[in-house]
Formats: C-alpha cells, structure tokens, sequence
C-alpha cells in the first residue's frame, strides 16, 4: 500500500521505504521458520535485523521531500 501510494502521490521516500518494509516482512517469515525449528539463535538475530531494517524505513518516511 505504502509503495502505491507513493507513487500515485510522486512521494519517493514512500517507495523507497516499502521495500523496506517488504524485507522486513520475509525477515518476519524467516523468524517464523526457524520458530518452527526452536532455534533461537537464528531467531534471536533476525529480529534485531528486522528491528534495524524497520528502523530506517521509519527514518525514511519521516523525511519531507
């Protein structure tokens, strides 16, 4: 949704920030397999890259163009 409206609204912080949050949902699927697992290193690590990752997509919509 972010990506379309950045693009029907010309807004490039918004696309650039929805691919973003795109990695950071197949971050999310990630986590979820390696729950499956129960391995909580794996784990553990992605969700700091996910907390990063959301972090400067956040950063990234803030910023008026």
């Amino acid at each position: 949704m972010l990506k379309k409206l950045g693009e029907k609204y010309k807004v490039s912080n918004w696309i650039s920030a929805a691919a973003l949050f795109k990695n950071s949902g197949k971050l999310i699927m990630d986590i979820c397999r390696a729950a499956m697992r129960r391995d909580k290193k794996i784990i553990s690590n992605l969700i700091l890259e996910v907390a990063d990752v959301e972090e400067e997509a956040y950063k990234i919509v803030k910023i008026k163009e």
